[in-house]
């Protein structure tokens, strides 16, 4: 079952990802009817536009990533540049094969969206470094850290800081201590 996260994520990739589809449809359909430009400078016009749009979209809103914009964005440059191949080579053999452009957006916007979150989730906004910790770790350091309850990193004028959690969960880890504490020794931390 995918998890409630995951759910929301994927919801917020499906907001962003229609509303860069919407724009890239919109003006891929008026440049190929009303415009004299051709096709393929048509198609690089709109992937820029719903591109830009892309990556602040998935950056602050689909992702909530905290990486830097450096590594961030050079990462959606190279997904941009391949989907921008991918998408190129289907308008240019739709072209070939003499069918209507909108056949050949159409098969754009559905294929890009699919390869797109698996290679952001995976790779451009994945959590790189003290991020990538897994749950289990992150939980039995903070089980040693309640567990030891002293002051030694104060002592010597260092503030202990404890791992970050969501919300509340840190609240929940005391109280399990506390009532396991209370079980075997007959009173609190």
């Amino acid at each position: 079952m995918i998890g409630r996260a995951f759910g929301f994520k994927l919801g917020r990739f499906g907001v962003v990802g229609v509303i860069s589809t919407l724009l890239y449809v919109v003006i891929a359909t008026i440049g190929a009817r009303w415009t004299p430009l051709p096709i393929l400078a048509v198609n690089a016009i709109a992937f820029v536009v719903s591109g830009i749009w892309g990556y602040l979209g998935h950056y602050y809103l689909t992702f909530r990533s905290e990486a830097a914009h450096g590594s961030s964005a050079l990462r959606f440059l190279i997904l941009f540049a391949l989907g921008y191949v991918v998408s190129s080579a289907i308008v240019f053999v739709n072209q070939r094969l003499g069918l209507p452009p909108e056949i050949g957006t159409a098969i754009v916007a559905v294929f890009l969206p699919v390869m797109n979150f698996g290679v952001m989730q995976l790779w451009v906004f994945a959590r790189r470094g003290s991020q990538a910790v897994p749950a289990s770790r992150r939980r039995d350091a903070a089980l040693s850290l309640l567990r030891c309850r002293c002051g030694a990193g104060r002592a010597q004028g260092r503030a202990l800081r404890p791992p970050r959690f969501p919300t509340g969960s840190m609240r929940r880890l005391r109280l399990r201590l506390r009532r396991r504490s209370v079980g075997r020794s007959g009173r609190g931390l």
